[in-house]
């Protein structure tokens, strides 16, 4: 009986945890230093503002350079700090999840809709024998969501609930991104129209 047991053990298949994968660790530490990089650019503005706010108020002119340096060094906390910490929350909520659920390769329609500045990533996951459609949202900068391979029907990389949230990537591990699940109905709807395009204006 005892060897049946572990005969039958060794003929299940396993499959091995995200982190695992060749070259997802690597994305994932990419992900942590530009968090971390972004942190310390920001913590570095806020040090020039306390620093030389003091001798703005002492000037007493609103166009000496020391005004100049401290509002440059507000308007570099403003922009990184808030960036840097949220990156490193995310990547080590992405961690837990790489370190526990497998990579599941998933048909999606990725594009990026030309929606503001930037433009805006709308991404859908197509129901299968892994789970029901999910649209997604995908917060990030340009400079990140625009590495992700505009896909229609393709195939993308999901770790964890695309539902609620999870890590996505392509098979070369360029870039990893979460994706979640959008706050409300009407912007989910919108987002899975320009998912699916094609409409006029989109970036593909």
């Amino acid at each position: 009986m005892r060897m049946a047991c572990t005969r039958e053990a060794v003929n299940v298949a396993v499959e091995p945890v995200a982190l695992a994968h060749p070259g997802t660790a690597a994305a994932l530490r990419r992900y942590r230093t530009a968090a971390a990089r972004a942190a310390v650019i920001g913590v570095l503005g806020l040090v020039v503002f306390f620093a030389m706010v003091p001798r703005s108020c002492q000037c007493g002119s609103s166009d000496g350079p020391a005004d100049v340096v401290a509002g440059a060094g507000f308007v570099v906390a403003a922009l990184f700090l808030p960036m840097g910490f949220v990156g490193l929350y995310r990547a080590t909520r992405m961690r837990s999840v790489l370190s526990r659920e497998p990579w599941v390769e998933r048909r999606c329609c990725y594009r990026i809709a030309a929606i503001g500045r930037n433009g805006q990533p709308a991404l859908l996951v197509e129901a299968d024998s892994a789970g029901p459609e999910a649209v997604c949202s995908i917060p990030a900068t340009n400079m990140r969501y625009t590495k992700l391979p505009r896909t229609s029907h393709g195939p993308l990389l999901l770790a964890g609930d695309p539902k609620r949230w999870a890590v996505v990537a392509a098979a070369d591990m360029r870039v990893l991104l979460v994706a979640k699940r959008p706050l409300f109905r009407w912007w989910e709807r919108r987002l899975r129209g320009w998912a699916l395009g094609p409409e006029p204006g989109a970036r593909t």
